[in-house]
């Protein structure tokens, strides 16, 4: 896949693209997440997938908080969890060199941080600019979401807590802003 070949590249030439030539259409987190499990595990594909299994099981956990906060009860949370942990897609997924398992576990967490950024304190709405700011370098189609939920917290005038997620998911991607703006003068991935 292309995934792996931009991993192979990460890898063989220190550079995000195919072999030697760095390309700006792809965002960079999966890329990497497969360019460091590989290099762990001496490139063991079985064991790359077993990375890639055990991240993802962390959106069922997430996934599990969240419906709990949203609903209040433990069988909700279950029910969702189990759902998410069994739906054949999910795990079919979860097995293949495509990024839709990894992006869908950061994007819950994202959620998850984000529900709890209406506690006192900023620490959560930190916690969701991360999640979000990696959530985008694994897929940029996030991008409206995030604009959204950023606009919703300022129509509730949480102006701090929406400042602090558009800060620190901003630092998060700016890196790959930078460097996509030097190589092709873009500054998000091109793909459609």
């Amino acid at each position: 896949s292309l995934y792996w070949e931009f991993s192979s590249g990460l890898i063989h030439y220190h550079t995000l693209g195919v072999g030697p030539y760095p390309e700006t259409f792809m965002e960079p987190l999966y890329p990497l997440f497969l360019a460091a499990t590989r290099t762990l595990t001496s490139d063991n594909l079985f064991l790359v997938m077993l990375f890639q299994i055990l991240f993802s099981s962390l959106g069922a956990v997430y996934l599990y908080k969240l419906s709990l906060e949203l609903s209040g009860e433990k069988a909700v949370a279950n029910l969702a969890a189990l759902f998410y942990s069994t739906y054949p897609y999910l795990v079919y997924q979860s097995v293949m060199i495509v990024e839709t398992s990894f992006f869908m576990t950061l994007l819950i967490v994202s959620c998850y941080f984000y529900l709890k950024s209406g506690c006192p304190g900023i620490g959560y709405s930190l916690k969701t600019g991360i999640a979000f700011g990696l959530t985008l370098l694994t897929r940029m189609a996030a991008l409206p979401i995030g604009a959204l939920s950023i606009a919703f917290l300022l129509w509730k005038k949480k102006y701090i807590k929406a400042f602090s997620i558009f800060f620190v998911a901003t630092l998060v991607v700016l890196p790959l802003g930078v460097r996509n703006y030097r190589l092709q003068r873009v500054f998000l991935p091109t793909r459609g």
